[in-house]
């Protein structure tokens, strides 16, 4: 139930929260949808979602949500999952054209850079 899974962001007093690191907790795109609803999201300066398997599916859609526009510094490796899951160039690419993450200044895909075609 995903609103089981998200609902500590919802409910829990995480007024002062800017950092959070999710890596490897297996969340999916539709994942990154579900927590751009929570107040939490629209809080964040940093957010680590390294080793989930969002792909470029949920790098697009959290680029594309105004709740992300307080990112400063976002780490996305996928480098260690299989191909299908691993952030691609177009993953990158709405990053890069993404008026959302305008204050974005650091961002990391780790070792493996960026899966197929050209940003």
């Amino acid at each position: 139930d995903l609103r089981g899974r998200y609902q500590y962001f919802t409910e829990a007093p995480l007024d002062r929260l800017r950092a959070l690191g999710l890596r490897n907790n297996r969340i999916w795109p539709w994942g990154v949808t579900e927590f751009a609803r929570t107040p939490v999201a629209g809080r964040l300066e940093r957010l680590d979602i390294s080793g989930n398997p969002v792909g470029s599916d949920g790098l697009t859609t959290l680029a594309t949500a105004p709740a992300f526009a307080g990112l400063r510094d976002l780490a996305a490796a996928s480098f260690d999952l299989p191909y299908t899951y691993r952030i691609k160039a177009d993953g990158a690419a709405a990053v890069a054209r993404s008026y959302n993450l305008r204050r974005l200044r650091r961002l990391r895909f780790g070792l493996g850079g960026v899966g197929g075609g050209r940003i």
